[in-house]
């Protein structure tokens, strides 16, 4: 955060309504609300869809090939599609969607693989156009032969997505067991493949502080920064429970 300079002409009412200057403990803890207040709002993910333009898209994706589920009976490969909702994305917050479609389809060696539920999916930007996948509250099981088997995630982290046209998802994760058969074991699952992108045609993970959205522009469309210098309009007032501030701040 870069300094940031700030005066002001500060007196205290107090709850007795006797007029006094402000004290140096007060003029501090004001000070100090207003530089939380400048500085508020973390650097996050952005989604853009395509490349530059800002989106919350419906992301549809199919397995290249197969996945593979690797748990401690057999090593379960299926074809897989998800589709994901972004909802919310930008300055202060993570990429974030609900999964409507999680499948696993086509399995070997007689397993079944159903998505009890499918749970939420996290994006987070790390550098360039690539970013890391989390999965939370996903539910599946793995049946053959009376055996069944139930793996959930709880912010697993499930792997990384490298942006472009199209987009992939790198899927290497290990799955905590959940409940199920004594054949099963109590070691998580390894979830393990490749799913290509296929809607939108053009998909890309951005750091928010660095999309032309949520930078400074001064005039209007030029990216700049600026030093800015405000005055307050007329007395800015804070009711604090042993008196009331009222102050005329330059910074």
């Amino acid at each position: 955060m870069p300094a940031v300079m700030v005066s002001s002409v500060c007196v205290r009412t107090t709850k007795g309504g006797e007029m006094r200057p402000c004290t140096f403990l007060a003029f501090f803890a004001v000070s100090a609300c207003l530089l939380l207040l400048l500085s508020a709002g973390a650097e996050a993910t952005v989604i853009t869809a395509p490349e530059g333009t800002i989106a919350t898209p419906t992301i549809n994706a199919e397995s290249v090939g197969y996945v593979v589920l690797d748990n401690p009976i057999a090593d379960i490969a299926c074809a897989s599609a998800v589709e994901v909702k972004i909802e919310k994305h930008g300055k202060a917050v993570t990429a974030e969607g609900g999964i409507g479609t999680l499948s696993f389809s086509s399995c070997g060696n007689e397993w079944h693989v159903t998505v009890i539920t499918p749970g939420v999916l996290e994006l987070h930007w790390t550098a360039g156009a690539r970013g890391t996948l989390t999965s939370t509250g996903a539910t599946i099981e793995a049946t053959r032969a009376g055996t069944s088997c139930f793996y959930k995630t709880e912010h697993t982290d499930i792997g990384s997505i490298t942006a472009g046209s199209p987009a992939r998802f790198h899927i290497e994760a290990k799955i905590p067991f959940h409940r199920g058969s004594g054949l099963c074991g109590e070691g998580a699952t390894t979830w393990t493949g490749t799913y290509r992108v296929t809607s939108p045609s053009s998909l890309y993970v951005d750091d928010s502080s660095e999309n032309p959205s949520s930078q400074l522009t001064s005039p209007t469309g030029t990216i700049a920064t600026p030093t800015i210098k405000a005055e307050s309009e007329g007395h800015l007032a804070l009711d604090h429970p042993l008196a009331s501030f009222e102050c005329q701040w330059v910074i």
